[in-house]
């Protein structure tokens, strides 16, 4: 047998293909990203922050301006200098929502703005810009991501409510902030070298209130905070490192899962999850589980610099910086997408600095640096196709299908082109057959098939008339054209 030049080419290209389905580099097709950036409208490509509203809208905060989404447009909002009903600054750090549908926006600047729906303007607090309190003495040297590379003191970087109705804002560097939204009353707590139970660090990364009301402040440089908030006498901050199997000192984001367990992601070492931190009520007990480039190399996991972690339905999901975006599955396997310069339906960056899911399942990855919104949809493969078989096991009998009814029992009634009515039954999963070869059509090209009230189904076919068939009794009758019938069907073609 002869190989041509051309037969080889197709067979290194298929067999590249069967490689990389074996591959972490298969996500890359399974996982189709729709990319949005500057051109689609959004105003600026580096995106800190991520939120859905009440009403269905996405909310991204970029490095120049807020921006809302409506799946076709964006709307942005900056600040003008004449207009003190505007929004305070451009770098817009964390987006947040509470409980009666008010959209607080944190701003680099240190400037907590409220957002007016109805008249679509922002009213100013200077929330951290003027602390009093503010002392450099816990300023430490890091090597930050270049994403914080923008980050003040002052800048706000986590926004929460709890059951009371305060705010708790987190800063890059002047503590934490109770707020209170009726009164504007504003408490702060910061990092006092001689003090246990005062917090660890003053820079804030993130800020968690659990399913039990327990409150995490996440920290760079001092590690993790808890804070119970069901005890009523003095808060007291409660460091929570482990010498066993340390999670790392400089956190970056939270999440809780479905079953209450608190993940961490750092900038140092990898991803942790805090197990069973309901049982475990003391610190210094909590079941920590470490992944990272030491532990999970074997897995999948190839790196320790994560900026971002959230969950779906059990699913963990935390973007890297530099490394693109990974997933945890259920199974605690490693699953890595990346972006492919030749592939325009792959990850457009590998610094990833924000995610969130919205109320449609669909995740939203804000990158860093010009490559702006990248949107997953990934329960994509909803469809499952019916294969034509042969052999003993009876299966769809014709490739093209016209119609299809579902009956009072569920069962699918297929008009096909060349193979008659098959009938599925969803339950059994079984297919049986009313063909012109088994005696109950005229025709085996089917275009149409309905119920009446008295159970006879009416199948229409291309060519063969119009059958009517009792699936009770099995009787079949025929109605097809004859010239020398006035009242008879008028032609053969349903």
């Amino acid at each position: 047998m002869k190989i041509t030049l051309v037969q080889l080419l197709i067979f290194f290209i298929f067999s590249n293909k069967i490689f990389y389905a074996g591959s972490n580099t298969v996500d890359n097709e399974k996982y189709r990203f729709a990319q949005i950036g500057v051109e689609e409208g959004l105003s600026q490509s580096t995106v800190y922050s991520i939120l859905q509203d009440i009403n269905g809208y996405m909310w991204f905060g970029t490095a120049n301006g807020l921006n809302r989404y409506d799946g076709y447009e964006f709307v942005v909002y900056t600040n003008n200098p004449k207009d003190s009903l505007s929004i305070s600054d451009n770098g817009i750090t964390a987006i947040f929502e509470d409980n009666n549908g008010t959209l607080w926006i944190g701003t680099t600047n240190g400037i907590l703005n409220k957002f007016d729906k109805k008249t679509e303007s922002f009213s100013h607090i200077d929330i951290a810009a003027s602390s009093a309190w503010f002392s450099s003495k816990d300023d430490r040297t890091f090597s930050f991501p270049i994403s914080f590379s923008r980050y003040h003191y002052s800048t706000i970087t986590s926004i929460v409510q709890d059951t009371k109705g305060n705010l708790w804002i987190g800063t890059w560097g002047k503590g934490l902030i109770k707020f209170n939204t009726k009164t504007n009353q504003k408490k702060y707590f910061y990092n006092l070298s001689k003090k246990t139970n005062s917090l660890t660090s003053n820079k804030i990364s993130k800020i968690l209130i659990d399913k039990n009301n327990y409150m995490w402040i996440g920290t760079f440089g001092g590690g993790l905070n808890r804070v119970n908030l069901n005890d009523k006498e003095k808060i007291k901050f409660e460091n929570y490192l482990n010498k066993k199997n340390e999670i790392g000192k400089n956190i970056t984001s939270m999440c809780e899962d479905i079953k209450g367990n608190i993940w961490l992601a750092t900038f140092d070492n990898g991803i942790s999850m805090l197990k069973n931190v309901e049982k475990y009520r003391k610190i210094n007990k909590a079941n920590i589980i470490t992944y990272n480039i030491k532990s999970s190399l074997k897995q999948g996991l190839k790196r320790n610099d994560i900026l971002t972690i959230t969950e779906d339905k059990g699913d963990i999901w935390f973007g890297s910086f530099g490394g693109g975006l990974f997933k945890l599955n259920k199974n605690k396997e490693f699953i890595n997408l990346k972006a492919d310069p030749l592939e325009e339906t792959s990850l457009s960056e590998n610094e990833v600095i924000s995610l969130y899911i919205d109320q449609s399942g669909v995740l939203w990855v804000g990158t860093n640096l010009g490559s702006g919104i990248n949107k997953l949809q990934k329960e994509k493969n909803r469809f499952f196709t019916f294969p034509i078989k042969t052999g003993k096991f009876k299966s769809l009998n014709d490739k093209i299908v016209w119609s299809i009814y579902e009956d009072d029992k569920q069962n699918l009634w297929i008009g096909t082109f060349r193979g008659g009515v098959n009938i599925y039954n969803q339950s059994k999963q079984k297919f049986t057959y009313l063909t012109k070869e088994n005696g109950f059509l005229l025709s085996n090209h089917i275009r149409d098939v309905v119920k009446d009230k008295f159970g006879n189904y009416w199948i229409g076919t291309y060519s063969g008339g119009l059958t009517v068939y009792n699936s009770r009794t099995k009787k079949v009758k025929h109605f097809t054209y004859n010239s020398n019938t006035p009242t008879g069907i008028s032609a053969n073609q349903i």
